[in-house]
């Protein structure tokens, strides 16, 4: 049991060989002028923590501690000059020496004194293009950001609404995107050289009937996710586009018998025609629609084991499942409780000890030949 820290045996505490023990009289505010220069760090962040003792462990040697004293708010001015980027980062955070750290040579550091709103005439310049980007992120000097050397700065000045007009032409297909985003300048985007920017029209809704014949299959299934053109592009030659058709549950009764199983799964998923699927050429596909519940009186016959199981697992024929050669099949047959009085008896071990685990004729099993079974039994 975990003794208690009490005034006749703190120093035990204090001296302890256990640093949770030192920790332990640190919180109690026991021992603070030994345990300041304790060895391990643990214990003076934890007098630090408690505001004690800052004026000694502003100068600790362990930048860890001099962080903890940052947080209280103690030395900043001198904490500001840290040589571990860490501690001046509390610093900044603390919204304190911003005039100084708005210089700092890390650009984290300038970010949060740009994130306490301060510097901001200053940092429009940065060489840093994170800086910039988080002034441009803030609204401020997007006339000066709008011709800024790098394109995802000015994709941010384009997604605070500035300078469209301008913006509309220009060189990177980023800085375009950002543009088709806002909903802007569609008609010429409409055409734009990049298939990404055309993708972004199509999803705004716009040029639909243009897009749907793009030469690129990307923007051609940004338009069917639209659900149009559906009736031209059920035919597309790209699998993607024509499995977007039957997502949207068009053309069913064509993409049953598209060559792609891809599609043909995607026909399932969307209630399209069953039987043709039950007989289909891809394993893939089949099990998908027996795991769906359809065809069972189809696949209870079917040389696939894996089928039968399913088939079992829907409690469908068990009639003639539980003679089926596999004993995989039999023991799915035997865990829904089915034939117990039979399957007591199966040549095959594994089935057994399903019956078993079913508490049927534990009297019986408990002798069988099979060391297995009797554990299960």
């Amino acid at each position: 049991m975990k003794k208690a820290i009490t005034n006749n045996n703190f120093m035990d505490f204090v001296n302890s060989c256990d640093i949770f023990e030192r920790i332990e009289a640190v919180k109690n505010g026991y021992g603070l002028d030994v345990l300041v220069n304790d060895l391990r760090e643990e214990v003076r962040i934890a007098i630090a923590d408690k505001g004690e003792k800052l004026s000694t462990l502003v100068a600790d040697r362990n930048w860890k501690v001099r962080a903890a004293v940052a947080k209280q708010g103690y030395g900043l001015e001198r904490l500001a000059n840290d040589k571990k980027v860490e501690v001046r980062k509390i610093v900044a955070e603390q919204g304190a020496c911003l005039e100084k750290l708005v210089n700092d040579e890390n650009e984290w550091v300038r970010l949060i004194v740009l994130q306490q709103g301060y510097g901001l005439e200053k940092l429009v310049n940065n060489e840093s293009a994170n800086i910039r980007i988080a002034v441009a992120d803030r609204g401020y000097g997007l006339d000066i950001l709008i011709n800024d050397v790098s394109p995802t700065v000015r994709s941010r000045v384009a997604q605070q609404g500035f300078g469209l007009d301008i913006l509309l032409n220009d060189v990177d297909e980023h800085v375009r995107a950002a543009i088709a985003r806002q909903g802007y300048g569609l008609d010429k985007l409409v055409n734009d050289k990049s298939y990404y920017v055309r993708v972004l029209v199509a999803e705004q809704g716009y040029g639909l009937d243009v897009l749907v014949k793009d030469k690129d299959y990307r923007v051609r299934l940004a338009v069917a996710k639209q659900g149009y053109g559906l009736k031209q592009l059920v035919n597309d030659e790209e699998l993607v586009v024509r499995r977007e058709v039957a997502r949207q549950g068009y053309g069913l009764e064509q993409l049953v018998y598209d060559p792609s199983d891809e599609v043909r799964l995607e026909v399932l998923n969307a209630g399209g025609p069953i039987e043709p699927l039950i007989h289909d050429k891809s394993w893939y596909v089949k099990n998908a629609v027996v795991k769906k519940g359809y065809g069972l009186e189809v696949f209870v016959d079917d040389e696939n084991e894996l089928f039968r199981m399913t088939v079992a697992h829907h409690q469908y024929g068990f009639e003639k499942l539980i003679n089926d050669k596999s004993k995989y099949v039999r023991a799915v047959v035997a865990s829904y409780g089915y034939g117990l009085d039979k399957l007591i008896k199966d040549k095959s071990a594994h089935v057994r000890c399903v019956v078993a685990r079913q508490g049927y004729g534990l009297e019986k099993l408990i002798n069988d030949k099979c060391k297995s079974v009797r554990e299960e039994a």
